[in-house]
């Protein structure tokens, strides 16, 4: 029989969940915040595409349901300690002004039969807000290469000219995707043609990510290049 006590039991199985999934965990970490420390029942962090995810979970495996107090104790935590997203574990409920509390918060309240689900779609959604500031940066940083050849057209910038458009023609079907998957209208076929992606049928925030990440990239590589070719001509015209 195992000696473990069932709460700190509860604490394992719920960080082994995040470590299957390939996050690097702690129980009981010990985690500094702005205003003080706090001993976290499990700390996840992971590192996917590019970007850096630290979540806290607090584990309540009570015999009544965790109340309102509860979460917003949580939240104000995750708060200090600038974690992405808080989960609040319980097998016994939540009470409705719990589930009520967690309104426009970075808070999710599960069981350990939802946590899959759940921290899946958490994690998607977080790097799906990533990709987007991508996708601005990358045409806020296309657009004034277009417009300065719309100004002075040459047959020189021609191929730079239309690399830029397609660029952008990238950005807006990634775009595109992210707001199909925002209103849940799965299935959907993607592909962003310039970066040579294939078709592909889309059913999932989790299979979107994959594939945007993918393609942001090859953009994000492919618009330095197109800033250096640009400077090069500009250079060069000016030159002459």
């Amino acid at each position: 029989m195992s000696s473990v006590v069932p709460w700190r039991q509860y604490q394992r199985d719920v960080a082994d969940h995040f470590q299957q999934l390939g996050f690097s965990v702690a129980v009981e970490e010990k985690v500094e915040g702005a205003r003080g420390s706090h001993v976290v029942d499990v700390v996840a962090r992971i590192e996917m595409f590019g970007v850096s995810v630290c979540w806290i979970v607090e584990c309540k495996l009570w015999n009544r349901p965790v109340e309102k107090e509860n979460v917003l104790t949580l939240y104000q935590i995750a708060q200090d300690v600038g974690a992405d997203r808080a989960f609040l574990m319980s097998e016994s409920g939540f009470q409705a002004g719990a589930v009520r509390s967690i309104a426009n918060t970075n808070v999710t309240l599960a069981s350990v039969e939802e946590l899959s689900e759940l921290s899946q779609l958490a994690l998607a959604k977080l790097i799906i807000a990533s990709l987007r500031k991508d996708i601005f940066a990358a045409r806020h940083r296309l657009y004034p290469i277009l417009w300065a050849i719309q100004d002075n057209p040459s047959d020189d910038m021609r191929i730079t000219y239309t690399i830029v458009v397609d660029l952008l023609g990238a950005c807006m079907a990634m775009e595109m995707a992210l707001n199909r998957a925002a209103g849940n209208v799965y299935p959907f076929r993607y592909n962003a043609d310039f970066t040579r992606s294939p078709l592909v049928i889309v059913n999932s925030e989790i299979e979107l990510v994959r594939q945007i990440s993918i393609d942001m990239a090859e953009v994000t590589d492919r618009v330095v290049r197109v800033e250096g070719d640009y400077q090069g001509l500009v250079e060069a015209c000016t030159d002459t």
